[in-house]
C-alpha cells in the first residue's frame, strides 16, 4: 500500500528503467490507487511531461498500476506500451542524443556517470 499522507513518493531523480520522474509517478499512482494520494497530484504538469515523451496515456497507466502487484510489473507494461520491440533506454538515449532541442528528452534519461 502507498500511502502519500505518512510518506513521500520517491524523489524525480530515482530512476525506474532508466528514466527519471518514472518512479515518482507509479508511486503518485499507487496512492491514488490506495487512496491516499494526500497533497500530491497524479497526472500533474511533470507528469504529463512523462507521459507525452513516453506517449503513454495516464489513465492506462493508472490502470496498469492498479493490475501490478509490484514494481516489475509496472516496469513491464511502461516498457512494453512505450517502445513495442523493447530497448526503452536504449531508445530514449538515442532520442535525447539526437535531438538536444526536445525540451524533456535529455531531462527524462538519466545519464551513467562518467570516470573521471
Amino acid at each position: 500500500m502507498m500511502d502519500l499522507t505518512k510518506n513521500a513518493p520517491r524523489s524525480v531523480k530515482e530512476t525506474m528503467l532508466g528514466i527519471v520522474q518514472l518512479a515518482r509517478t507509479t508511486d503518485k499512482a499507487k496512492a491514488v490507487v490506495d487512496g491516499q494520494v494526500g497533497e500530491y497530484h497524479y497526472d500533474c504538469p511533470m507528469d504529463r511531461a512523462l507521459f507525452d515523451f513516453l506517449a503513454m496515456d495516464p489513465k492506462r497507466f493508472l490502470d496498469a498500476v492498479k493490475a501490478a502487484e509490484n514494481d516489475s510489473e509496472t516496469e513491464a507494461y511502461a516498457k512494453l506500451s512505450t517502445v513495442p520491440t523493447g530497448g526503452i533506454v536504449d531508445a530514449l538515449q538515442r532520442a535525447a542524443g539526437e535531438n538536444r532541442s526536445e525540451p524533456h528528452g535529455r531531462d527524462f534519461v538519466a545519464q551513467p556517470a562518467r570516470s573521471r
